[in-house]
């Protein structure tokens, strides 16, 4: 418990004062070496995209036990979990993480540790061209509509609003770090119609982040989209 309250205390202060996470787990190899915990003890990342070498850095001779553990947002209904390996992740951290998520009734897909792991790389690139098309005056209703009759369960600006605005934004900046402008979200220097409009930044400004704020792309209401009389989303 005291390693759980020293890990979170921290990761709110690195997130005030903006500076890299990894200390962070440098303070839990710590804690870790002088405490009475029963050994082997695996320390997980829910990270969606940041680098695990990064975040290991300061691990040292713990770094073995050290590895992804990436849950998907709403965690109850997502069925995928993804346990990405880093460099000197060892053959028994990942079973725990295949056998964690399973046990928790989870499908595991183990995967390398590389920008976006499987999955945000794919939806990251779904994310950014929602952005650009929001960004270009395309309606999100008309968006949504045109990819649900596409065959997708869930309109993508739905989908961002509910994974949170913010961590759009991020996997965005991970993605376009590794790939270039072809993952960039728009800006004053992509041109391509937005007249320099990212709609993204805009509800980043305003700390609109979705489904967790009350507002976003949507309205949202106890969780759920709002509706005017008609029924229409807002």
């Amino acid at each position: 418990v005291e390693l759980k309250k020293s890990i979170y205390k921290q990761i709110a202060e690195a997130m005030e004062k903006h500076r890299p996470w990894h200390p962070t787990y440098s303070t839990a190899s710590g804690i870790g070496k002088v405490s009475q915990f029963r050994k082997p003890y695996f320390l997980f990342s829910n990270t969606s995209a940041l680098d695990l070498n990064l975040l290991a850095a300061d691990l040292g001779d713990q770094a073995g036990r050290f590895g992804g553990l990436h849950f998907f947002n709403p965690p109850e209904a997502m069925q995928v979990v993804e346990v990405p390996r880093a460099a000197a992740t060892t053959d028994e951290t990942m079973a725990v993480g295949v056998y964690l998520a399973s046990i928790a009734g989870k499908a595991p897909i183990p995967c390398a540790n590389k920008p976006g792991f499987v999955v945000n790389r794919i939806l990251g690139a779904y994310l950014v061209m929602t952005d650009w098309l929001l960004s270009m005056g395309v309606p999100p209703e008309d968006i949504d509509k045109a990819m649900k009759h596409g065959g997708v369960p869930m309109g993508p600006t739905v989908l961002l609003d509910l994974v949170g605005v913010e961590i759009g934004a991020s996997v965005a900046r991970t993605l376009s770090g590794a790939f270039g402008t072809r993952m960039s979200l728009p800006g004053a220097d992509t041109g391509s119609g937005t007249n320099g409009v990212n709609v993204i930044e805009i509800l980043l400004g305003l700390k609109d982040l979705g489904q967790k704020t009350g507002r976003g792309i949507w309205v949202w209401h106890d969780g759920k989209q709002a509706r005017d009389a008609r029924g229409k989303p807002l």
